[in-house]
């Protein structure tokens, strides 16, 4: 389905509390970046009130790159990984800059709640399914569509997500003060 002008707001970002079918097509490919080459992030405004992708591609056979709340198990964050080794975060309730970033074929950085960390993770090759925004592409449909709302996301070669994030935070306040 199609976001309508309703589920938009200047100061909070897109986003539609009933969601059940509305997603973006980023038109930008997983493999478009290279395998130890690449990021995502998003601010997200409102939280997804279950299991959802906020932003996500993936394979049946590895490559998943996303950032998704699994349920209240906890967010993922993850580049270029495989679907079965996806650790999760304890920030899946929490609102803000979330992202992931790889800039080599054994470690991931994430960074989450204004932290960054790095996890040891294997990168694994990836295909050209295009990235969707408010649900994940598995290539052959959608899974887990997102109700929350995001006032921010990128996609695409590896880069400081320190410096990002205090841009990006930095604007979304900035829309916090200057819109009623």
């Amino acid at each position: 389905g199609l976001f309508v002008s309703g589920d938009y707001n200047r100061k909070t970002g897109l986003g539609d509390a009933s969601n059940t079918a509305k997603y973006l097509n980023s038109n930008r490919a997983n493999n478009a970046d290279g395998q130890n080459n690449a990021h995502l992030s998003c601010y997200i405004s409102t939280v997804t009130s279950a299991t959802g992708s906020y932003i996500a591609a993936s394979q049946s056979a590895g490559g998943y790159s996303g950032i998704q709340r699994n349920g209240n198990i906890g967010l993922i964050l993850q580049v270029r990984g495989v679907d079965d080794n996806i650790p999760t975060v304890n920030s899946h309730l929490t609102t803000g800059f979330k992202g992931a970033t790889r800039s080599d074929s054994t470690q991931l950085t994430r960074r989450f709640d204004g932290a960054t960390a790095t996890v040891n993770i294997n990168s694994t090759a990836t295909n050209a399914n295009n990235y969707f925004v408010f649900v994940q592409n598995t290539g052959s449909g959608t899974f887990a569509f997102n109700n929350g709302r995001l006032a921010f996301y990128s996609i695409g070669e590896s880069l400081d997500l320190a410096l990002l994030d205090a841009r990006v935070t930095a604007l979304i306040n900035a829309f916090g003060v200057a819109i009623p």
